[in-house]
């Protein structure tokens, strides 16, 4: 494949953070007939807008793999889940591909398959686990895309570490809440970890260029943002691009104390509110506590995990030394910039009211500067 065919591509999680922006950057640029496969239909609002093609393709449905495969050139495979998703439905994606002679397969794994690991980190380093099962589901996705490469697929490994931007929920969406709430903020040497960010537009151009370079057959990259910061920095410079006048001072004893906490009641939290949420809110209501009951909702929802705070402290910098020297990659989008763009996207979904942000404040929220 050449930088003169035309592409056709499938790609698999297409409603979803990252294939959705895959189909939206490969329609809106002219790089490929884009396919997006959804899991169900719900998930197509946000592609369908641009009239794409979007067709059912559930990662465990054999049928509809090989249905939506046929004709298809290169597939981008961004599905996620639970472990069986992530094992299983990727084994599906790579034997389909397989059989339909697909020429370039691209699998977008994560950093996390490294484990925690510190100093700076390329692609030899080996697989290891941290006791994660998204991240040993990931390792075992990935030894399976190796068995397809020996078997003559073009496989492409990508390797993100923190991606963010517009509808990513994990690392824009609830990091911002947590910042108003007051959950996190200037937490100094408690989140002094290396950050990894990378705007998601910049995971997608490495994606097109991986599917257009023939080096980039068999091979795996780490892709990474341009600035080398620490989690702290991320939370202060959101903060001040969502006019977060002063940043909660968290020191590190105060938010373990939290987190540990969190550890201990949130399993059975989470069983009530799975079977009994609604009769605990009325029940609130009734005896006029539901403050009470909504300020524990949001404490469970806003306090970082044990993990988490692990997170904030690694000190792992994932290198994309390889991906810049073979694809050309160069990522364009610095944490500025990044945290603008984003924070517009929050104000126009109407985010920063559902935060409980004052609606005469939100015209002079998003600071550039």
């Amino acid at each position: 494949m050449n930088t003169s065919e035309e592409y056709t591509l499938l790609v698999t999680g297409g409603g979803g953070f990252v294939g959705g922006r895959v189909v939206e950057m490969a329609h809106l640029t002219g790089f490929a007939k884009v396919k997006a496969g959804l899991r169900r239909w719900n998930t197509g609002a946000r592609v369908a807008r641009f009239g794409v093609d979007m067709q059912l393709c559930d990662v465990l449905n054999p049928e509809q793999l090989a249905r939506n495969m046929a004709g298809m050139n290169a597939v981008v495979h961004c599905a996620i889940g639970d472990r069986h998703v992530i094992v299983k439905g990727t084994e599906n994606v790579l034997d389909a591909a397989y059989k339909k002679d697909v020429k370039r397969f691209v699998h977008i794994s994560t950093a996390e398959i490294y484990g925690n690991v510190s100093g700076d980190v390329d692609e030899t380093f080996p697989y290891s686990s941290m006791n994660s099962s998204y991240a040993d589901a990931k390792i075992e996705a990935e030894q399976l895309c190796w068995e397809y490469a020996k078997k003559g697929l073009g496989v492409t490994v990508l390797r993100p570490s923190i991606v963010y931007g517009p509808f990513g929920n994990l690392f824009l969406v609830k990091i911002a809440e947590r910042l108003y709430t007051g959950a996190l903020g200037d937490m100094k040497d408690t989140a002094d970890g290396i950050c990894n960010l990378i705007y998601i537009d910049d995971l997608v151009r490495c994606i097109f260029l991986s599917i257009i370079n023939e080096r980039a057959v068999g091979q795996a990259f780490n892709v990474n943002g341009p600035d080398k910061v620490t989690w702290n920095d991320y939370f202060v410079q959101l903060g001040r691009a969502l006019n977060i006048s002063k940043l909660n001072d968290l020191n590190r004893k105060e938010t373990k104390a939290k987190s540990t906490a969190l550890s201990l009641i949130k399993p059975a939290a989470t069983y009530l509110g799975k079977h009994y949420g609604e009769s605990i809110l009325r029940m609130g209501r009734r005896l006029g506590v539901e403050g009470r009951v909504e300020r524990i909702r949001s404490f469970l929802n806003t306090t970082p995990s044990m993990f988490e705070l692990g997170l904030y402290s690694r000190k792992a910098y994932y290198s994309y030394k390889k991906a810049a020297t073979i694809l050309g990659y160069s990522p364009r989008y610095d944490l500025l910039t990044g945290t603008g763009l984003s924070v517009q996207w929050l104000l126009h979904e109407g985010y920063l009211q559902r935060f409980g942000v004052d609606s005469e404040l939100e015209q002079d929220t998003v600071n550039l500067q």
